[in-house]
């Protein structure tokens, strides 16, 4: 099996440094509440739950208020990107990059990163929901993966 690393990244308020919380997990197929797999998925509830109580436990981050989300997917080919890119743009959501990963970071060629974000307010089980619909949405259009998420406040 493919073993998957993503980063989220928490952006401290009044700190210099980012401070990143890192989870490892081996890829394996998932299934939502409609038993429809969800290929990819490498973000489980659990996870989502422990990073809401970091948060909460380490931030003065208010969780039922807005925050900034961002959301990553990658692929080999930029051009792939771009059809999810358009969708979610149509959706609310706003582009923040397209841009290409340093091939000294990684084994293989670089990577193309898509950023994007949106202010909102979720719960683990939105969050999941949010990120069964990316995972879907990247098998859907053939991208090597939805990466994961960021957080910080919205300043």
């Amino acid at each position: 099996m493919k073993r998957i690393t993503f980063i989220i990244a928490l952006f401290l308020m009044g700190c210099q440094e980012k401070q990143t919380e890192e989870i490892s997990t081996t890829a394996k197929p998932e299934t939502n509440k409609m038993n429809e797999v969800i290929p990819g998925k490498t973000i489980t509830i659990d996870q989502l739950e422990d990073m809401f109580a970091n948060i909460t436990e380490k931030t003065p981050w208010d969780m039922k208020e807005p925050m900034l989300w961002g959301y990553f997917f990658t692929n080999s080919e930029p051009k792939s990107l771009e059809p999810i890119r358009d969708q979610l743009v149509s959706e609310g959501y706003r582009f923040v990059d397209l841009y290409q990963s340093d091939a000294e970071d990684q084994d293989g060629p670089p990577l193309w990163w898509l950023h994007l974000e949106k202010e909102e307010v979720h719960t683990p089980q939105t969050l999941d929901q949010r990120n069964n619909t990316f995972y879907l949405l990247a098998a859907k259009h053939k991208i090597n993966s939805y990466d994961g998420m960021d957080i910080g406040p919205i300043k």
